[in-house]
């Protein structure tokens, strides 16, 4: 195994194939520093703390737009992924790709969950009136009005200094920390190897997201992508429409673990009455958008959509985007670890694990 190239492409099936791309990891670190609270420690061992805020510094435009569009994209310049062969990744000749296209494109696919048309982001680029109107459409997924219009119209300044962060990123330390992943890439092949081969592609990337799909494809390929430095468990990229070429998920490498406070948190959000009833409604099985949870539990909207950015914070719900609308569901391992923490800090049996 070596750094700078694909450190292991191996199929795993007919359209299956298993495929770590070192050259995405600094991306990925940009975003875990982007986000500023990360789900892991990784980057400030490897970076230190220190490099960090004179990144913060350096990049403070990079890091305050995306304050404010944080909340409605997941790793966004991912989703450029499905138009990019992987077997030949690089993070030079994607960044050329990314900026490559125009800014209404990369606006249309970058916040894809929002409500606006590559129309709407054409015009909102030079006209005020159309920009008003996409925030007011999304204000409860935006943050402020001012990040997101820098946003919009420094597009091609945040992707220029996305990538010049992610530059700065790939250090030999990462690259140690890369290399010290091996075994477990490895371990992690042969384990979706078995999970194919038992269950099939979809049904293995469900299990590992925690929740049934709603877009199904049916694909004509599955990538299986694991990362030491992904700010979540699982995330998922595939096309919204036909022709549905290719599904990639991204898994983490790390072992997670979560701390007391992590318990405790979470309980507070479960005593909520509200979001516990909606949580009681997601377990029934059937992805729900905001607006099918309202009218269901005779709610105002943005009442639950108070309450979704609550349980998605602790990491309760999944959300997963189809076209201009988000539905939501049960985040299955999530509330499995919640159950075994409380059964082993309480000494009590053991409830399986979710198959």
């Amino acid at each position: 195994m070596s750094g700078g190239g694909t450190l292991l492409w191996e199929a795993l099936g007919e359209q299956c194939v298993f495929a770590y791309l070192p050259q995405l990891e600094p991306l990925l670190a940009a975003y875990c520093l982007m986000e500023r609270q990360p789900v892991h420690n990784l980057c400030l061992e490897i970076y230190g703390a220190a490099q960090i805020e004179e990144l913060q510094r350096k990049y403070r435009f990079l890091f305050e737009t995306h304050e404010a569009i944080s909340r409605c994209t997941i790793l966004g310049a991912l989703e450029f992924l499905l138009d990019v062969p992987l077997q030949s990744f690089r993070l030079s000749a994607f960044g050329d790709y990314l900026l490559s296209q125009p800014d209404e494109v990369f606006l249309s696919k970058y916040l894809g969950g929002l409500e606006a048309s590559g129309e709407d982001w054409a015009r909102a680029l030079t006209d005020d009136e159309a920009l008003d109107a996409i925030y007011r459409r999304n204000e409860a997924s935006l943050g402020s009005f001012l990040g997101f219009s820098a946003f919009v119209r420094g597009s091609g300044r945040y992707r220029r200094e996305l990538l010049a962060l992610a530059g700065e990123l790939n250090t030999p330390e990462l690259a140690a920390a890369i290399e010290a992943a091996a075994p477990r890439c490895t371990a992690l092949c042969e384990t979706l190897r078995g999970e194919i081969e038992d269950l099939g592609a979809l049904e293995c990337s469900q299990l590992h997201m925690g929740k049934r799909f709603r877009n199904r494809g049916p694909y004509e390929m599955y990538y299986f992508l694991p990362s030491l430095l992904l700010p979540a468990r699982a995330v998922r990229f595939f096309p919204m429409e036909a022709p549905y070429t290719r599904q990639i998920l991204l898994l983490t490498l790390r072992e997670i673990q979560g701390s007391q406070d992590d318990t405790l948190a979470a309980l507070k959000v479960l005593s909520d009455k509200t979001r516990y009833r909606i949580l009681i409604l997601l377990a029934q099985g059937t992805p729900l958008r905001g607006l099918d949870i309202a009218k269901r539990l005779q709610l105002a909207p943005s009442t639950v959509s108070h309450h979704m950015e609550q349980l998605k914070e602790r990491g309760l719900i999944t959300e997963e985007p189809d076209g201009n609308s988000k539905y939501y569901g049960i985040c299955t391992p999530n509330l499995e670890a919640l159950l075994r923490t409380l059964e082993q800090d309480f000494k009590l049996p053991e409830t399986p694990p979710h198959p």
